[in-house]
């Protein structure tokens, strides 16, 4: 027969054995969702760099459309201008001054 002795002591070595299993098994758990948590800062942040680039090019756009609408309002007045008598004429001079 087996004396107690050596059965606790068994059954220290098999808690022992045990715990060490189940703290390694968290450790490795804790470390992939760090990864993960990481890897989706790592997106988020890329993410915000990409968004921060293209409001910037919304915004030069929009300035760019900007300076284009100022040119057409130039064009459209200097037409205007032509059809009530001529850019750079003095006034009465033109083909309803005649």
């Amino acid at each position: 027969m087996i004396s107690p002795l050596w059965l606790a002591t068994a059954a220290l070595l098999l808690s022992l054995i045990g715990l060490l299993i189940l703290w390694r098994a968290y450790r490795s758990l804790r470390n992939a969702q760090l990864r993960r948590e990481r890897w989706f800062q790592a997106q988020f942040e890329n993410l915000e760099r990409e968004c921060r680039g293209l409001e910037s090019a919304l915004a030069g756009f929009g300035r760019h459309l900007d300076e284009v609408d100022q040119r057409l309002g130039e064009i459209d007045v200097e037409g205007r201008r032509r059809e009530a008598g001529g850019i750079g004429t003095s006034p009465g001079a033109g083909p309803a001054a005649g």
